[in-house]
């Protein structure tokens, strides 16, 4: 039975459901032809209408005193598959208003360093993509003695490499107002808020690295500077929450953060990528100029 076989015939339950409320013992009939299949697809796919529409019917039928123990089983599942979703849809969204003009690339020579950077973390692990499609991690750099950053795009996470083509100036920012203005031939990345707080904060910072790693994530939480649990990421509260990290939690020396809200997410910064790339290397342990690294998987 197809996904979308499966999502018609939960429709059409629901509806007849909606019909007579003691119709659900029809249910039953379908669903012990059916779930097998819709739990396998449930697994693979994790599919938003397909776990909308079942947690409808399980709200009406698992409550049902006939209702058997691996109906109630079977229910539990979509409504936790339902809570991942809806966390997982929250990440790798623009948050704020952003003005964008499409415009020509930055030229390579003038950031070689950083696609080099970008790059050589994709290739570690520490920027990619998660199984359900959600990019992470971006890397930018200052551009002289401005406020102005080059920053990697936004959805470019699944690229093993990048060209000048999948990165964009951010020429303009306002925390308190929630807006970004950026040029290039794609949007800026979901998190240029925060690295926008820091170029504004620290006049010195000249590179900025975020990355994830459930492990590294899970080593540094709460050891180093770390956000606040309930401040959610690419917004103008994660931007302030940098000011108190180094106003409280002498983020100005540690140089990286982890970010409580926001999981697996770590950034650190320095005056340029390569001093920034051996504070993560610190973190990891291991060399970041080597070519290798200690922590690969996500």
């Amino acid at each position: 039975v197809s996904l979308k076989a499966c999502v018609f015939i939960f429709k059409f339950c629901n509806h007849l459901l909606r019909l007579n409320h003691d119709i659900y013992h029809n249910w039953f009939f379908f669903r012990s032809l059916l779930f097998a299949d819709v739990d396998r697809q449930l697994r693979r796919h994790w599919n938003v209408d397909c776990l909308r529409d079942s947690h409808t019917l399980c709200t009406r039928v698992a409550g049902k005193k006939s209702c058997d123990f691996r109906w109630s089983w079977w229910a539990g599942l979509v409504c936790r598959v339902r809570d991942r979703k809806r966390k997982l849809m929250d990440e790798g969204v623009v948050k704020y208003r952003c003005d964008w003009q499409e415009a020509d690339p930055v030229a390579a020579e003038n950031i070689a360093d950083l696609m080099d950077w970008r790059d050589r973390l994709h290739s570690w692990g520490l920027i990619g993509v998660y199984e359900n499609g959600i990019g992470f991690g971006n890397v930018s750099v200052r551009l002289g003695n401005s406020c102005q950053f080059v920053i990697s795009g936004t959805q470019t996470a699944h690229l093993q490499t990048l060209g000048p083509e999948s990165y964009s100036t951010v020429t303009e920012f306002n925390l308190e107002q929630n807006f970004l203005g950026c040029r290039g031939p794609v949007p800026a990345s979901s998190e240029s808020l925060t690295h926008a707080a820091l170029y504004l904060h620290k006049e010195d910072v000249g590179g900025i690295i975020h990355v994830h790693n459930p492990q590294l994530w899970q080593k540094l939480l709460f050891e180093i500077p770390t956000t606040r649990k309930e401040v959610p990421y690419g917004t103008p509260q994660m931007a302030l929450e940098m000011f108190r990290l180094f106003e409280e939690e002498n983020l100005a020396d540690r140089q990286i953060l982890a970010m409580a809200g926001h999981e697996d997410g770590i950034i650190c910064f320095g005056s340029n990528l390569d001093e920034a790339g051996k504070v993560l290397s610190a973190a990891i342990g291991n060399d970041p100029l080597s070519g290798t690294i200690l922590i690969k998987s996500v």
